[in-house]
């Protein structure tokens, strides 16, 4: 019977160590890496001796007699190392696994537990939502098994969990999985920029070979960062084109520093990285006759577009890093060129001012769109708008969306609500498309796209990642940075929170715990009308905030006022009101018929779906005003239970819409009763 024991009477004995030696296949010809895996079992009755290994695979076995009523403990040790860490990876595996064997199942597991209650110090908490809760614990969970201080190496989209995308690093690691762990557990976010440093001589090589300055990151990297050795996206041309990247990682650099105001690091490691961006921005950017800078030939992140000129978000994040570069330059004493400033304050960002959006790119017309790319001008980048232009931008593009894209763009475009300020409760239905259709199983694993594909309209997408930290990343954001509002300032933690609705339980909201800046670490409460910002350890906390600047000690927590943009005044009786649908499309929730946005939708996926409003009291309705694309049925109700035709000013608490097109293919963008 194949059953792990345990047994305090058997005297336990060490088998043979199972040794398998292996090599790591090299990308286009590269020499592999070597690699070894050693194991030791620990266990009663009779070991046999290891098995001739076999791909990396050593068996071992042991033969024992049980009695009934008694338990037993075989315990298997496994050491692995590559040369990659080791100049000896054989021999420190199995220095490793007779450690582990010496120590013992115990005191191994008690140091295990030990750490992972470390680790959740730091925790967000929505009493008024468990299924949110499980999500953000498994987000959580996900990205804290990646990464482990001092770690050599970055993460990759999916982290251990699987090998998508060959396990390379993107830009996925900079600006999707590396903010929220910098807010919570800056120790874990440190090896993805120390990943950049470690990589910037193959990034100096690279920029030498592709004929521009400074550095030059390929847009997928493995152990060095070669660009010809280990990126794999020339069809279209993303490792050349993708060019974001650089300025994804300066952005990444400097919070870093904002995070910690470790001076040395930025000295030492972040302000190269920095420098070399700029370099390689400066020597990018074409002038243009009119005093303009222009940086043309680019892919942008929505994938869709390549090969275009002047990418609204690849400029600002060229300028952002630019700007940046002269900070650091300034903070560690040195002098950065003023050609640096010149560009950054005149490279072009398309911008339609009749509309107040910008546009994508040069001459973009409104094409469908892969993913976020644009709204990232709102958040991470923070870009100066002209008033209404954010909300205005957001609504365009969330129009223009793939529903079928990669599943981080939703949380940017929560975040992106959330900072608008729009008065209703969008804020809750990215957060809702940017979770609900991703989660899956029991452990809430989260998919790369809602379908069998991460982009509908991309010929090379292939089967959605799976456990997609990238998009787990994005989820945690929105709690980090959406509803906290915080942002990084050089001497202080912005804030400015925001509740949905949806997340409110009594006099409860959303909670973060273990936040950490510049030593300090801190916990943000947000309630429905009030946020308490309190000290746990460090010194006293500087607060920017729209009350001005605040100081948090230990004694004495700052009290922020909520923004409730669900509680802005409305003759609609519906705005955020609860709501339920007997179908829906995921990622096209019945929550989008009621936040008050046009731009949303509620989508259900057969014909002759309702759709019920909960007014929370019954009351006189004057009118009901749905917004749909096909013809449909008003009815309303006191009780909940008998339906009466909509007349003006008849009394209900429910307010009922029927779809009666006959389509499947039917959206209510906004139901609005009066």
């Amino acid at each position: 019977m194949a059953v792990a024991f345990r047994t305090e009477e058997h005297e336990a004995r060490e088998a043979d160590e199972a040794h398998a030696k292996g090599a790591a296949e090299g990308a286009k010809g590269r020499e592999p890496t070597e690699g070894a895996l050693v194991s030791t079992l620990r266990s009663p009755g009779r070991p046999r001796s290891a098995t001739p290994p076999r791909d990396l695979t050593a068996t071992q076995s042991t033969t024992l007699d049980v009695r009934a009523g008694r338990t037993y403990e075989i315990t298997k040790y496994v050491g692995v190392d590559t040369a990659l860490t080791s100049r000896s990876p054989h021999e420190s595996a199995r220095a490793h696994a007779a450690r582990a064997a010496e120590r013992g199942w115990d005191a191994l597991f008690a140091e295990h537990s030990a750490a992972w209650r470390a680790l959740w110090s730091a925790d967000v908490e929505t009493p008024a939502d468990a299924r949110v809760q499980r999500w953000l614990r498994s987000t959580q969970y996900g990205l804290l098994t990646a990464l482990r201080p001092g770690a050599r190496n970055s993460v990759a989209p999916s982290g251990l969990s699987s090998d998508d995308y060959a396990g390379m690093v993107f830009w996925d690691a900079e600006t999707w999985m590396y903010p929220g762990l910098l807010a919570t557990r800056p120790e874990l976010a440190r090896p993805v920029v120390d990943y950049r440093d470690r990589t910037r001589p193959a990034a100096a090589a690279n920029a030498v070979r592709t004929w521009v300055k400074g550095l030059f990151y390929p847009w997928t990297s493995a152990r060095d960062g070669d660009l010809w050795a280990e990126c794999q996206s020339w069809n279209p041309p993303h490792c050349l084109t993708q060019n974001h990247l650089q300025g994804d990682i300066a952005l990444a650099v400097w919070q870093y520093h904002l995070a910690t105001g470790d001076r040395a690091w930025l000295r030492a490691h972040g302000w190269p990285l920095l420098r070399g961006a700029a370099e390689y921005w400066a020597s990018r950017a074409t002038a243009n006759p009119d005093g303009t800078y222009s940086v043309n030939e680019v892919a942008g992140p929505d994938e869709y577009s390549n090969g275009v000129d002047d990418g609204a978000y690849t400029n600002a994040v060229a300028a952002t890093a630019l700007r940046y570069a002269v900070d650091a330059a300034r903070e560690v004493g040195d002098e950065a060129p003023a050609l640096w400033t010149r560009i950054a304050d005149r490279l072009r960002i398309p911008y339609d001012a009749q509309r107040k959006v910008f546009l994508q790119y040069d001459g973009y017309t409104g094409s469908r769109i892969k993913q976020a790319d644009t709204v990232l001008l709102v958040y991470p980048l923070e870009w100066p708008m002209p008033s209404g232009a954010a909300a205005a931008t957001l609504d365009y593009y969330v129009a223009r969306t793939d529903p079928d894209g990669p599943a981080m763009t939703d949380s940017v475009y929560a975040i992106a609500a959330a900072t608008t300020d729009e008065p209703g409760c969008a804020a809750y239905t990215f957060l809702e498309r940017a979770s609900r259709p991703f989660f899956r199983g029991p452990f809430a694993l989260f998919s790369e796209a809602r379908g069998d594909k991460a982009g509908a309209d991309d010929p090379l997408s292939g089967s959605p990642a799976q456990d997609f930290l990238t998009g787990k990343g994005g989820f945690l954001q929105v709690f980090t940075h959406g509803l906290t509002g915080m942002r990084l300032r050089p001497d202080a933690v912005h804030l400015d929170p925001t509740l949905p609705p949806q997340l409110v339980d009594g006099d409860r909201g959303v909670t973060l715990r273990g936040l950490r800046w510049r030593g300090r670490e801190y916990d943000v409460a947000i309630g429905p009308r009030e946020t308490t910002v309190r000290l746990r350890s460090g010194a006293p906390l500087p607060v920017d905030s729209p009350r001005g600047r605040l100081t948090v000690t230990r004694d004495a927590p700052a009290v922020l006022k909520t923004r409730r943009p669900d509680l802005t005044p409305t003759s609609d009786l519906a705005r955020c009101r609860p709501v339920t649908a007997t179908d829906e499309e995921p990622g096209a929730y019945a929550a989008a018929a009621v936040d008050g946005n046009a731009a949303t939708a509620w989508r259900p996926g057969v014909a002759g779906a309702s759709l019920t409003v909960d007014l929370g009291r019954e009351r006189p309705v004057r009118a009901v005003d749905v917004r749909a694309t096909e013809s449909h049925r008003v009815e309303l109700s006191a009780d909940g239970r008998h339906w009466e035709p909509f007349a003006p000013g008849r009394a209900a608490r429910w307010v009922r819409v029927t779809l009666t097109g006959g389509s499947a293919d039917a959206a209510v963008t906004e139901v609005v009763v009066e």
